[in-house]
């Protein structure tokens, strides 16, 4: 699995990148300190994860982010950024990134969001996900509920999903078959309307299931 880094701050790249070089997922690290010029660079690398510091001068990271999906295809992309501000979360949601990880996040988050990435999942921190829940308005009894129409298993999964947790782990845990967590997701995917993972992750959230 091939990583990039991008981050304005030397002594952050350097941290960052000997965290991610642990993950037995990871063959190469490449790091840039500069958006513009990890975007060029980033089209011609096309690695499979890139984790997007938000806070840098002339391109912000949502801004490169917005450009790699566009340019590049099948990335990954992670936020990385100190800001737990649900409305930037959201952003980063609906942008459909892959992930969500704060500066104050412990070494297991980042190689966990490897893990996810490598494994076609998704992953935002336990410290993003209790931000959206504590600052999240719960939905009104006047809105629809996209999930009245779910099964109580597709319900099950769809937290399973939202917590992060892989194909794999959710059949662990439900003593169900991966081949059955993917018929699942597929199926919440259709009912949903939902594109991706992160679809059903935005949903799961705003309706107050995790």
């Amino acid at each position: 699995m091939k990583v990039a880094l991008v981050d304005d701050h030397p002594l952050v790249l350097d941290g960052l990148k000997r965290i991610i070089s642990e993950s037995p997922e990871v063959g190469e690290v490449h790091t840039f300190n500069h958006p513009k010029t990890a975007l060029e660079a980033i089209q011609v690398l096309k690695p499979n994860l890139v984790f997007v510091d938000f806070d840098m001068p002339e391109m912000n990271g949502l801004e490169l982010a917005q450009q790699l999906k566009s340019n590049v295809s099948n990335i990954k992309v992670i936020l990385l950024t100190m800001n737990s501000e649900p409305e930037l979360i959201k952003k980063a949601m609906a942008l459909q990134l892959d992930g969500y990880l704060l500066k104050s996040d412990e070494k297991l988050d980042f190689l966990t969001a490897v893990s996810k990435i490598a494994n076609n999942g998704t992953y935002f921190s336990p410290k993003t996900a209790e931000a959206l829940v504590n600052q999240t308005p719960k939905m009104s009894k006047s809105a629809p509920s996209k999930t009245l129409s779910l099964t109580p298993r597709e319900r099950e999964i769809l937290i399973k999903i939202a917590e992060g947790l892989s194909t794999k782990e959710i059949a662990e845990a439900l003593f169900i078959s991966p081949g059955t967590v993917e018929t699942h997701r597929k199926a919440l995917i259709k009912k949903l309307e939902v594109k991706n993972m992160a679809g059903l992750v935005r949903i799961a959230v705003k309706e107050g299931l995790v």
